[in-house]
């Protein structure tokens, strides 16, 4: 594991395109989000408020969205580098490179057209609230999006965090709701998303393969998935109840701390960013749970071994590519971290498709290997030390996916 971009002081500097991520101090990384090409790595700075841009070729950054005042009064400057952003927690790229930006503290999501550089309001107003479903999205109020997701068909989803809700802006740009009934709680599970409850949902996934969308339900310390073709939702991860026990058991029968982003890779294995567990959890697609990375106490050491070892403090956004590297925001080091498939020495080769019973049940079903092939050249070859890792907690959500779909979803809004 190594840093990606980020010095780890709470800093934000503007860039214009010369120096190295891996030198660039960042403020409260919340999202981390790959283009559809894998060139360009888009970090989401939810206290520096603005986008950064890492290339992946060279390792430059530059900002290309906010200018790093944290103010919404600023609509469309119309420069997407010239305008200001409120806690922006989430982003999200379409097919064509356009992307849309979740400003939790502006109760908006924004458009932003990265070839002009321009930037507009996609929903609803910067005062807080909930109406505007079954209207247009551009006079909708949500209360503190978090997480957003889409397809190459034009729906956005939006987790509309302290609503309590996820909604679809359609292409037809008319909002809908289609998880949550606005009050909080965990109930539904096995019925129709609108009947469902959930609890400040956060990351979002949205999987046209399986015509699914994830939903990392935060407060409620679980993942749900919810099934975009009836409209039904179930919980993939998670008891419901605070903890990090549960490792080579049913993910179902897992404790989850707080999961705040989901992001599968190419042979159906979910990664979870357990952000108050400070670790990376892992389901195969058996349904098994593991840590992949992080040792489960807030800490900034690891560079240069083996992830499992490593600490983190707060992760939430996390994306991976083809070559098997996993980008995560560690959010509370002001860094982006990368794993590599090729460096998890410490997983087993064989990994159960059910839950063993007994000590010495024997798992069965190979575990599927990514298989990166390089490390970047621009990665640090020299790690400083840091200080021992504090186990102190905070008490409020930490100052905050995704691989572009494929085609879109059967929408049921039932």
């Amino acid at each position: 594991m190594y840093t990606y971009a980020g010095t780890g002081s709470r800093s934000s500097i503007a860039n214009e395109g010369e120096d190295l991520a891996i030198f660039n101090s960042l403020n409260t990384p919340y999202d981390v989000v790959l283009s559809d090409d894998a060139l360009t790595v888009y970090i989401v700075e939810r206290v520096g408020c603005r986008v950064q841009a890492v290339s992946v070729e060279d390792g430059t950054v530059r900002t290309v969205v906010g200018n790093g005042e944290c103010d919404s009064s600023t609509n469309d400057s119309p420069f997407a580098t010239s305008a200001t952003l409120q806690n922006p927690s989430g982003a999200w790229v379409d097919s064509v490179g356009d992307m849309y930006v979740a400003e939790y503290g502006g109760h908006r999501v924004r458009y932003v057209n990265m070839t002009e550089g321009t930037i507009h309001a996609y929903t609803g107003a910067t005062s807080a609230g909930f109406t505007g479903d079954g209207a247009a999205a551009s006079s909708a109020l949500m209360l503190n999006p978090a997480g957003i997701s889409g397809d190459s068909s034009g729906n956005v989803y939006i987790s509309d965090f302290s609503n309590h809700k996820v909604r679809v802006v359609q292409a037809d740009h008319i909002m809908q709701t289609v998880a949550g009934t606005g009050l909080p709680g965990s109930s539904g599970d096995g019925g129709p998303g609108r009947s469902s409850t959930l609890f400040s949902p956060l990351g979002l996934f949205l999987r046209t393969d399986s015509n699914a969308l994830y939903i990392c339900d935060y407060n409620n310390h679980k993942v749900r998935k919810l099934d975009m073709t009836d409209n039904i939702i179930t919980t993939v991860a998670g008891t419901g109840f605070a903890g990090s026990d549960g490792d080579y058991g049913d993910a179902t029968a897992a404790e989850l701390q707080r999961p705040g982003g989901v992001w599968f890779d190419s042979v159906d294995v979910m990664y979870i960013s357990d952000a108050y567990n400070h670790k990376i959890r892992m389901v195969t697609p058996g349904g098994i749970i593991t840590t992949y990375a992080g040792v489960g106490q807030d800490g900034a050491d690891g560079d240069g071994g083996s992830a499992l070892s490593a600490g983190f403090s707060y992760p939430i956004g996390i994306v991976g590519d083809a070559s098997g590297l996993l980008y995560v925001a560690d959010s509370q080091n002001h860094k982006v971290r990368v794993i590599s498939a090729s460096e998890m020495t410490h997983l087993p080769t064989k990994f159960p498709t059910q839950r063993p019973i007994g000590p010495s049940a024997a798992p069965t079903t190979a575990y599927p290997s990514a298989n990166p092939s390089f490390v970047p050249s621009f990665a640090p070859s020299f790690i400083p030390s840091t200080a021992a890792p504090s186990t102190a907690m905070p008490t409020a959500l930490p100052s905050g996916p995704t691989a572009e779909p494929s085609a879109s979803p059967t929408k049921n809004y039932k």
